[in-house]
């Protein structure tokens, strides 16, 4: 059984390694952001649906590269990603592009 201190330690230990790994994925999120946002500008294509296909093909391709792992929360990254669309279309309006 687990002492008062040893569960202490332990959760601290656990949510250190949260803490980490959310830090770690927000920078992964943001490298996937600048990939898409290229593609989009280099493509043409300026929709939802059109940002939607792109960060499924980033994920599929920073899996390829060995960026992502089988243990990452893809849901959760697709999650981050699709709310931001809204900063992206709202960029994309005062750069004058057909959102």
């Amino acid at each position: 059984m687990l002492t008062e201190k040893n569960q202490a330690e332990h959760l601290t230990t656990h949510l250190s390694q949260f803490i980490i790994r959310m830090i770690i994925m927000d920078g992964i999120t943001q490298d996937i952001y600048a990939l898409v946002k290229k593609k989009m500008r280099e493509q043409g294509a300026y929709d939802r649906e059109a940002y939607a296909e792109f960060v499924d093909e980033t994920i599929d391709y920073f899996y390829e590269k060995g960026k992502l792992g089988d243990d990452e929360n893809e849901e959760f990254i697709k999650d981050q990603l699709m709310a931001m669309w809204e900063n992206l279309s709202d960029g994309l309006a005062d750069d004058n592009y057909e959102v």
